[in-house]
């Protein structure tokens, strides 16, 4: 199989998935990116700060550059794939990517994050995207979804359940696993012996509403919670104000992906409350990780074939509803062997995700004569 990846920049996640599929003696991948963005330092103004996704990012696949559409075009007459993963339709390399396969009638596998969750998917402007999306989908052999919120976007419009293919997101394999980090992360941090961690990683902004979580542990005592916040940006000095005399929450900071490991090993549940995010990729790592999972319902990251399985693998909760995430937290502080168990089941069924996202789905595609 001749599988050529159109994306806008390196990915941190996505890299590792590259990695998985150049060692199958049966895909013969080429990564076309639009920019080294990520893989070369630059500035993310949601950090606010230089970011870079580390050394050793393009290692492992072959990959080239096309910084425009007509590179884009001549990268692909070279490399004559008999399929094109196209990420989104936004991005200007997708763009380009999607008129040269209609023009060869190329295979398109679509990858995207989309759902119908949050407020924004129900705006006016809505129902005529909706109608050009539908045309444009009419071309996609086949959909690698991500998840089930991702599914019934597909479904909603018009997609066949028999062209969706089930991908999930990559994440690194480093993140698969749980070991003892909690002794020496609490004893780092100055947490106590017998507080439930709860984490949350991610951008400071206001659809994130990472004032809910602090809003929240300030009606914990440090003996029966901790919150662990990693991250920068726009949201973070109002944040630190709000949880000025809590005791229990700390603020990392921005930590690298190296360090995340130890952050999610460390914790007995993440959090993510956000307004809006499709899919985040911290649900998923923590998952792996063998976090207990707390998200709002506004999140892509939930279902009954999701990261976070209600009451198996966590517990899903209203968004904005202050009462109601403090009421899930404090559940879990009060049946820590409930906790673990959830953590323990998040873990082995990221294992299951990762398999199929690291190769499994391109058996699928092989089987299907794609």
């Amino acid at each position: 199989m001749k599988l050529v990846v159109l994306v806008s920049h390196p990915i941190q996640h996505f890299c590792p998935q590259y990695r998985s599929l150049a060692e199958r003696s049966d895909v013969d991948l080429t990564v076309v990116f639009g920019s080294l963005k990520g893989a070369e330092p630059y500035h993310d103004a949601g950090f606010g700060r230089q970011v870079s996704w580390g050394a050793g990012l393009l290692e492992g696949f072959d990959w080239r550059i096309a910084p425009n559409n007509r590179a884009v075009a001549s990268a692909l007459d070279d490399l004559a794939p008999d399929h094109l993963v196209i990420y989104g339709y936004a991005e200007p390399i997708s763009r380009a990517a999607w008129r040269w396969a209609w023009r060869r009638d190329v295979s398109i596998a679509y990858v995207a994050d989309s759902e119908d969750r949050h407020d924004a998917a129900k705006g006016l402007r809505e129902p005529l995207k909706a109608l050009v999306i539908r045309r444009l989908f009419r071309r996609v052999s086949t959909f690698l979804s991500v998840g089930d919120a991702n599914e019934e976007y597909y479904l909603a419009r018009g997609v066949p359940q028999d062209r969706i293919v089930r991908m999930h997101f990559p994440i690194s394999p480093a993140m698969l696993g749980r070991d003892e980090a909690q002794t020496e992360l609490r004893a780092e941090l100055g947490v106590h012996p017998e507080a439930l961690v709860v984490l949350n990683v991610g951008k400071f902004e206001t659809r994130k509403r990472q004032r809910d979580l602090v809003e929240t542990a300030r009606r914990f005592t440090p003996r029966d919670l901790h919150l662990l916040m990693a991250g920068s940006g726009d949201e973070l000095e109002a944040c630190r104000e709000l949880a000025a005399d809590a005791p229990n929450i700390t603020f990392l900071g921005f930590v690298p992906p190296g360090g995340l490991v130890q952050l999610y090993r460390g914790s007995d549940v993440y959090a993510h409350v956000s307004s809006y995010d499709p899919h985040p990729l911290a649900v998923s790592e923590a998952a792996a990780s063998g976090c207990a999972l707390v998200v709002a319902d506004t999140t892509g990251s939930w279902g009954t074939h999701d990261d976070v399985a209600p009451y198996e693998t966590g517990l899903v909760v209203r968004c904005g509803q202050i009462d109601e995430l403090a009421a899930a937290l404090g559940a879990l502080a009060a049946n820590r062997p409930w906790a673990a168990a959830m953590g323990t089941a998040a873990r082995a069924r990221a294992e299951r995700f990762q398999r199929r996202s690291h190769g499994g789905f391109i058996d699928d595609l092989a089987r299907r004569g794609q």
